[in-house]
């Protein structure tokens, strides 16, 4: 499988890779942190309740596709 860890499609194709190698959903976990006029996201996520990736953004959005990109480079990298 092609794995381009692109910023807008990186969640996309983390679920695309989960199914095609059939090692369960994939989990994220997110949490809010500071004032919400400042608020960051920080996202970790999960492929067979093993931490893969983790992300911090602005929106909850952005965290999990930040956590995802670092998941596809860490599997296809093996990091």
């Amino acid at each position: 499988m092609e794995m381009h860890a692109g910023h807008t499609h990186s969640k996309m194709l983390l679920n695309n890779y989960a199914q095609d190698v059939r090692c369960g959903p994939v989990f994220y976990d997110n949490r809010l942190y500071g004032p919400l006029n400042a608020c960051v996201w920080e996202s970790i996520v999960y492929l067979n309740n093993q931490e893969y990736g983790r992300g911090r953004g602005r929106s909850r959005l952005a965290a999990e596709e930040q956590a995802a990109s670092q998941a596809l480079r860490a599997i296809r990298y093996g990091y």
